[in-house]
Protein backbone atom coordinates (compact mmCIF):
# COMPACT_ATOMS: atom_id res chain seq x y z
CA UNK A 1 0.00 0.00 0.00
CA UNK A 2 1.88 3.53 -1.19
CA UNK A 3 2.54 6.07 1.55
CA UNK A 4 0.16 9.14 1.35
CA UNK A 5 2.20 12.71 2.23
CA UNK A 6 -0.53 15.11 3.93
CA UNK A 7 -0.47 18.46 1.79
CA UNK A 8 -0.16 21.71 4.55
CA UNK A 9 -3.18 23.34 4.42
CA UNK A 10 -2.92 26.54 2.04
CA UNK A 11 -2.97 29.98 4.32
CA UNK A 12 -5.27 32.60 2.36
CA UNK A 13 -4.43 36.17 3.66
CA UNK A 14 -7.28 38.34 2.53
CA UNK A 15 -6.26 41.73 2.13
CA UNK A 16 -9.17 44.70 1.55
CA UNK A 17 -8.42 47.32 -0.66
CA UNK A 18 -7.70 50.56 0.75
CA UNK A 19 -6.82 50.13 4.08
CA UNK A 20 -3.06 51.69 2.88
CA UNK A 21 -4.41 54.47 0.70
CA UNK A 22 -1.31 56.21 -1.01
CA UNK A 23 1.15 53.70 0.42
CA UNK A 24 3.50 52.15 -2.51
CA UNK A 25 6.58 49.96 -2.11
CA UNK A 26 7.68 51.51 -5.10
CA UNK A 27 7.97 54.75 -3.91
CA UNK A 28 11.20 56.59 -1.36
CA UNK A 29 11.40 55.87 1.99
CA UNK A 30 10.47 58.88 2.66
CA UNK A 31 7.09 58.56 1.02
CA UNK A 32 6.46 55.61 2.29
CA UNK A 33 6.49 57.10 5.86
CA UNK A 34 4.93 60.09 5.42
CA UNK A 35 1.90 58.53 3.82
CA UNK A 36 1.99 55.55 7.06
CA UNK A 37 1.97 58.65 9.58
CA UNK A 38 -0.59 60.78 8.12
CA UNK A 39 -2.89 58.10 7.97
CA UNK A 40 -1.88 57.25 11.53
CA UNK A 41 -1.95 60.76 12.95
CA UNK A 42 -5.36 61.87 10.74
CA UNK A 43 -6.71 58.94 12.52
CA UNK A 44 -7.97 56.87 9.36
CA UNK A 45 -6.23 53.85 10.54
CA UNK A 46 -4.90 52.16 13.67
CA UNK A 47 -1.45 51.61 14.48
CA UNK A 48 -2.28 47.50 14.99
CA UNK A 49 -4.28 48.02 11.76
CA UNK A 50 -0.96 49.22 9.80
CA UNK A 51 1.05 46.83 11.13
CA UNK A 52 -0.94 43.87 10.20
CA UNK A 53 -1.47 45.36 6.76
CA UNK A 54 2.27 45.57 6.27
CA UNK A 55 2.51 42.02 7.99
CA UNK A 56 0.41 40.37 5.39
CA UNK A 57 2.46 42.00 2.91
CA UNK A 58 5.72 41.11 3.61
CA UNK A 59 4.34 37.49 4.48
CA UNK A 60 2.84 37.24 1.24
CA UNK A 61 6.46 38.88 -0.88
CA UNK A 62 8.77 37.01 1.26
CA UNK A 63 9.67 34.24 -1.18
CA UNK A 64 9.40 35.84 -4.14
CA UNK A 65 10.03 39.71 -3.82
CA UNK A 66 12.91 39.90 -1.04
CA UNK A 67 13.66 43.58 -1.34
CA UNK A 68 9.98 44.52 -1.34
CA UNK A 69 9.62 42.27 1.77
CA UNK A 70 12.91 44.09 3.47
CA UNK A 71 11.32 47.56 2.47
CA UNK A 72 7.97 46.27 4.03
CA UNK A 73 9.83 45.07 7.12
CA UNK A 74 12.37 48.32 7.40
CA UNK A 75 8.58 50.87 7.42
CA UNK A 76 7.32 48.21 10.28
CA UNK A 77 10.02 49.07 12.34
CA UNK A 78 10.26 52.54 11.62
CA UNK A 79 6.52 52.86 12.99
CA UNK A 80 7.65 50.49 16.05
CA UNK A 81 10.15 52.93 16.77
CA UNK A 82 8.01 56.56 16.34
CA UNK A 83 5.15 55.28 17.75
CA UNK A 84 5.24 51.95 19.83
CA UNK A 85 8.47 52.55 21.87
CA UNK A 86 9.12 53.60 25.31
CA UNK A 87 12.10 55.38 26.91
CA UNK A 88 14.47 53.07 28.77
CA UNK A 89 13.57 52.25 32.29
CA UNK A 90 16.18 53.56 34.32
CA UNK A 91 17.52 50.73 36.86
CA UNK A 92 17.63 50.97 40.10
CA UNK A 93 20.74 51.39 42.41
CA UNK A 94 20.00 48.19 44.48
CA UNK A 95 19.52 46.31 41.36
CA UNK A 96 23.21 47.61 39.77
CA UNK A 97 25.02 45.96 42.89
CA UNK A 98 26.42 43.04 42.88
CA UNK A 99 24.45 39.85 44.39
CA UNK A 100 26.46 36.36 45.50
Amino acid sequence: MPTTTKRKPVVRIHLREAKLKGYHVKDRADSRRRVLTSGINRKRVTYAEIVRRLNALAIMNKRTHPGTTAKIRADMLYLKHKYRDEKPKKRSARSRTRRR
